[in-house]
């Protein structure tokens, strides 16, 4: 993965590049996003952050929200960043979006069977050969 400190230039030419730099910025974006949320991230969301389809969600989530807007939130880093008002690194900006897009996906899994207002109570699925509840059910 990129470093932190490889991250400002790809987001100037994400933002102010060439229409060919921005492409190139823009790909490395998603691909650089999606790994560090399919292979790195820590989620707060049970058990699915070991399931690698919820975390493929999850990045594609939170990639939008990067992209919506213009890239209105890397926009608002990239500004706060040069201004000297944020020292916050690149992947600890993208890692507190993980973190929100993680739970927001928690919260809508059918496997969450906790009301909003409590913690996650996630329902235990345990696969089944179909034979064995059809010979359960002729019972």
């Amino acid at each position: 993965m990129l470093n932190n400190d490889q991250w400002p230039d790809v987001i100037q030419k994400l933002l102010r590049g060439s229409p060919d730099e921005r492409r190139a910025a823009r790909e490395t974006l998603w691909k650089e996003v999606t790994r560090f949320v399919v292979q790195c991230a820590a989620l707060p969301i049970g058990p699915l952050a070991d399931d690698e389809e919820a975390r493929r969600d999850i990045a594609v989530r939170v990639l939008k929200q990067l992209e919506d807007r213009d890239f209105r939130h890397v926009r608002e880093w990239d500004r706060r960043r040069q201004g000297g008002r944020d020292t916050a690194s690149w992947w600890t900006f993208v890692g507190v979006l993980v973190k929100h897009r993680a739970i927001d996906h928690a919260r809508g899994s059918r496997l969450n069977t906790a009301p909003r207002h409590e913690g996650f109570q996630f329902a235990k699925v345990v696969p089944t050969e179909p034979r064995e509840l059809a010979d359960h059910e002729s019972s």
